[in-house]
């Protein structure tokens, strides 16, 4: 079965916030994340540390219209190029529809103002 994303996809850099559970880190505790990749499944952003596949985090997304929170299973964990930064693939296993609904709309939207 493939762990690849399904549905329209945005290349962006959104401010983000990720909660690593306490088993992955001496406690839980809050730290600073970029989106890179969004989608309705869920994202990818860039991290200061490495995150076990198969964990759980809550990411906290800022889009216009306000923050998105959602409950994120760990897919992939890959080094990036820069040093201290890794790339983690998340799929959303806890989130609201209605922020479903929003994520769709954002995605839809600034790939339509991209193409303008």
């Amino acid at each position: 079965m493939s762990e690849r994303r399904a549905g329209p996809r945005l290349k962006t850099l959104i401010t983000t916030e990720v909660v690593t559970p306490a088993r992955e880190v001496e406690e839980e505790e809050t730290f600073p994340a970029t989106c890179l990749d969004l989608g309705v499944t869920g994202m990818v952003f860039t991290f200061s540390r490495p995150l076990r596949p198969g964990s759980t985090v809550i990411a906290t997304l800022g889009l216009p219209d306000g923050n998105i929170s959602a409950y994120a299973k760990v897919l992939r964990c890959e080094t990036t190029r820069r040093t201290g930064k890794w790339k983690i693939a998340v799929q959303f296993d806890l989130l609201f529809e209605d922020d479903r609904q929003r994520i769709a709309a954002y995605v839809e939207a600034e790939s339509r103002r991209r193409l303008d």
